[in-house]
């Protein structure tokens, strides 16, 4: 295990991850566009297996949900009751080749294998 604590340390294990696995399957309680993140995704799209993404007190960003609406693989949840605030990060190449972000945003990640 690895404790993730600031947002640049987050970022650039991020990005190592997204570099490394060729699946990543996602749920996250919103997404903006202002991020190395999200354009490393673009430039991704094929490696995107199943992400969820909620809208709920419509912080994703409008540009964000725009560059991916059409996704096939990528899913918008606007939760009507309670608060989708998930954020977990399952990075992936085969089953016993992968790596997981879970955590928050608001005090710490942890990177987990």
């Amino acid at each position: 295990m690895k404790v993730i604590i600031t947002s640049k340390e987050f970022e650039k294990e991020f990005l190592r991850l997204m570099s490394f696995y060729k699946e990543y399957y996602w749920a996250v309680a919103w997404a903006n566009d202002k991020s190395k993140c999200f354009s490393e995704l673009k430039k991704n799209k094929e490696k995107i297996s199943k992400i969820i993404i909620g809208l709920h007190f419509y912080q994703t960003h409008p540009n964000f949900i725009q560059e991916f609406l059409n996704e096939p693989n990528i899913k918008f949840i606007k939760q009507t009751e309670g608060v989708f605030h998930s954020k977990i990060y399952l990075f992936k190449n085969h089953d016993d080749d992968w790596q997981v972000i879970i955590g928050s945003g608001n005090l710490q990640m942890q990177l987990l294998h």
